[in-house]
């Protein structure tokens, strides 16, 4: 009688360890990409070149220390500044890719220097409001 009861309770566990398996809580899955209108791609690539724009003339006109107390833009600056000297002059910038899910957002523009290029990624995170720049970062290639 006492080894049908445990037995019995070690089925019955490994079927609830089995349902637990199988259920459909996704909250560790990722979130599904937001689709977006080319329009709407070229609004943010044009929004992220303008900002690449000003961050490089105050940086160039010595206007970037305003910036590093800011906890987004005082590490953008400086790493768009550790960057300048392996991109050298800027030639060209252009929109490279966008991501968007329901949670975050990343824009990445490409810098054509006369050196080396770079990619400005520009890390977001969707509120109410819409998508809040979390982190800006300069990757030289």
């Amino acid at each position: 009688m006492k080894k049908w009861l445990i037995t019995t309770l070690l089925v019955i566990a490994c079927v609830f360890g089995l349902v637990a398996c199988g259920s459909s809580d996704n909250s560790n899955a990722a979130p599904s990409e937001v689709e977006l209108t080319e329009e709407q791609k070229q609004q943010w690539f044009d929004s992220a070149s303008q900002f690449v724009l000003s961050m490089h003339d105050a940086v160039q006109s010595g206007q970037a220390e305003a910036q590093m107390d800011d906890p987004v833009y005082g590490p953008a600056f400086t790493s768009w500044q550790n960057a300048l000297e392996d991109i050298g002059e800027v030639q060209n910038i252009e929109g490279k890719s966008t991501s968007f899910t329901k949670k975050e957002g990343i824009v990445t523009v490409t810098v054509k220097g006369s050196r080396h290029d770079a990619d400005v990624v520009f890390t977001m995170e969707s509120s109410d409001e819409g998508y809040k720049v979390t982190g800006i970062t300069t990757n030289v290639e």
